[in-house]
């Protein structure tokens, strides 16, 4: 077998095989073999008919063309195993000479694996900053949602104040055309968080149950949806309730109600160490951020395959997608408010797959270079923790038990080893 390589634009290679007429020759036994176990041949049990009599049933022409896609399957591995690539995906394949008595020829296009050059990753210098500290404030806050998310509601006769939550009827209209998502019926909201639109909940304060109003407000110049940044808007509001939010006294029976804590003082203590937990989880997620910026920053990168970057950027989309749809909304009013389409906001996220891409490449490069590696104590304890948190079904259980599933876990257990090899490598206290 002679193979021969070029190199493409956008990270891609041409393999272009050719197998002697000699070399040729097994895959046309191996074809006829497979036809004359698929046709019925008289005098000759399934699979056992010889190539001649294969020939003269079926047509030169489609012996070699089962011949052909044999060699295929047998010769490509083969060329990208002695050339040494790590290619992705599946080849793009075209037949370039396929003739009896002739050596048989094809050309395969497929994406290859970038290089990655990063002579010493270990001088990489990057300083750990120091999380941010939990203030007296922000344990108070802390108590205050507490006290929220357990208060209770009753309905008053009242004028709505801040702080209530009301349940109203509304229209908002711009140039006296309804905005899209601005009609709803028997809809909740609390007055004066600012989970609305600014300005539009200014006007429903004073307003008792049963009360009908009109009025105008105009959008912040910084509204999201530019399109209705800055304009006036005519509401129509129908108030139908009126609710007090009553929030639990502050005292240890409060502390008690919320779990295994004796006083208040201790739900201070277990809602600060809480807090320092999570600031020195975003100090961290931070400082692995700024390591592979530095480490990208120091690399070189071969052309990166388009595939790779749109598989990437497909993969953010979707994450975005799960994240909208996980917190009660539509991607599609997502991208509504954000007046992109769905292949804009690809082209917004290209830098961001970029990078991604770029640091994928580089744990690569590390786990190769540093033979880090996961056992299978370590790939069987992370499939137990995955299977854990996965929806308990049938169809969930046959996907975890496959050879790719498997493989996913495994490449999880390299990628978290090789992060924290490098955070450990590359901190530095500050001065």
């Amino acid at each position: 077998m002679t193979t021969t390589l070029t190199q493409l634009a956008d990270g891609e290679i041409d393999l272009n095989i050719e197998l002697s007429v000699e070399e040729f020759a097994p895959f046309l036994n191996r074809a006829a073999s497979a036809i004359s176990g698929e046709i019925k041949l008289e005098g000759f049990r399934p699979g056992k008919a010889p190539l001649d009599v294969v020939k003269a049933r079926v047509g030169e022409a489609a012996l070699l063309e089962r011949a052909a896609e044999l060699a295929i399957g047998n010769s490509y591995p083969a060329a990208v195993k002695e050339k040494n690539l790590v290619t992705i995906g599946y080849p793009k394949v075209d037949v370039m000479k396929l003739a009896a008595g002739n050596p048989f020829t094809f050309k395969a296009r497929v994406p290859i694996l970038p290089e990655v050059t990063l002579a010493d990753w270990r001088a990489v210098k990057v300083d750990q900053k120091p999380h941010e500290p939990v203030s007296d404030e922000m344990v108070g806050k802390a108590v205050e949602d507490l006290r929220k998310m357990t208060s209770t509601e009753k309905e008053v006769t009242r004028p709505a104040a801040n702080g209530d939550r009301v349940e109203i009827d509304f229209n908002i209209f711009v140039d006296q055309v309804p905005i899209e998502g601005g009609t709803s019926k028997n809809h909740d909201m609390e007055l004066g968080a600012g989970h609305f639109i600014p300005g539009f909940e200014e006007g429903i304060v004073g307003l008792t149950a049963g009360q009908e109003k009109e009025y105008k407000f105009d959008f912040p110049k910084e509204y999201h949806a530019k399109h209705l940044a800055g304009r006036p808007a005519d509401a129509k509001v129908k108030v139908h309730k009126v609710k007090e939010v009553v929030l639990p006294e502050l005292n240890d029976q409060f502390a008690k109600k919320l779990g295994n804590l004796g006083s208040l003082l201790e739900l201070k203590m277990k809602l600060r160490e809480n807090l320092e937990h999570e600031a020195k989880q975003r100090a961290d997620r931070q400082f692995e951020l700024d390591v592979f910026d530095a480490l990208i920053k120091a690399a070189k990168f071969g052309a990166l395959p388009k595939v790779l970057l749109d598989d990437e950027t497909e993969k953010i989309l979707r994450e975005i997608e799960h994240d909208v749809q996980s917190q009660g909304g539509k991607f599609e009013d997502y991208l509504s408010s954000m007046k992109k389409t769905r292949d804009e906001l690809k082209v917004e996220l290209a830098p961001q797959a970029e990078r991604r891409v770029k640091a994928a490449l580089i744990v690569r490069h590390i786990a190769v270079s540093e033979n880090v590696a996961a056992s299978s104590d370590d790939v069987e304890k992370e499939m137990i923790d995955a299977r854990a948190s996965l929806p308990d079904s049938p169809e969930v259980k046959q996907q975890t038990e496959t050879e790719d599933f498997r493989a996913y876990i495994k490449n999880r257990v390299v990628h978290r080893k090789v992060v924290e090899l490098v955070k450990q490598a590359l901190t530095k206290k500050p001065a």
